[in-house]
């Protein structure tokens, strides 16, 4: 797998890698609100808590619920841009509502590498013959119904 190599006018090279100059600050600034509002809400129970408490991640129904959070969110702003756009009382709800959607897209982002990564490992193990579990996380993706 060849990756692919930026060469700079100082003649240093670097690895190509994503724009992520291209995500807009604000909308950033959101989501990282919204992250902080779950660890004040769910405490040690939120699944960003803790480094190693990623397991949610492969969790088919805990994923499925985050996307009818996020849809819920997204049917408040529209009723926001409909009705009250404009009124400043009501941004401070909208923006918390364009954060919690932000917060699921970057989850099930997450999610879905770690899924990637665990098929993956168990394309590899069973092509080598050995017993996959879930890429360290103790969890084998039968027990989760992945």
């Amino acid at each position: 797998m060849s990756e692919e190599k930026l060469q700079f006018k100082s003649g240093v090279t670097s690895t190509k890698q994503p724009r992520l100059s291209l995500i807009p600050h604000a909308g950033l600034v959101n989501a990282a609100k919204r992250f902080e509002l779950g660890l004040e809400k769910h405490g040690e129970k939120a699944w960003n808590s803790l480094p190693n408490n990623q397991t949610a991640l492969l969790d088919r129904d805990w994923l499925i619920e985050r996307c009818s959070h996020a849809i819920e969110h997204c049917y408040r702003l529209i009723d926001y841009l409909h009705k009250d756009f404009g009124i400043l009382e009501s941004l401070d709800v909208a923006e918390g509502d364009a954060g919690a959607i932000a917060w699921c897209g970057l989850v099930l982002g997450e999610a879905l590498n770690e899924r990637k990564k665990a098929a993956e490992m168990q394309a590899k193990s069973a092509s080598s013959g050995s017993r996959f579990t879930s890429g360290g996380l103790g969890l084998g993706l039968g027990k989760l119904g992945l």
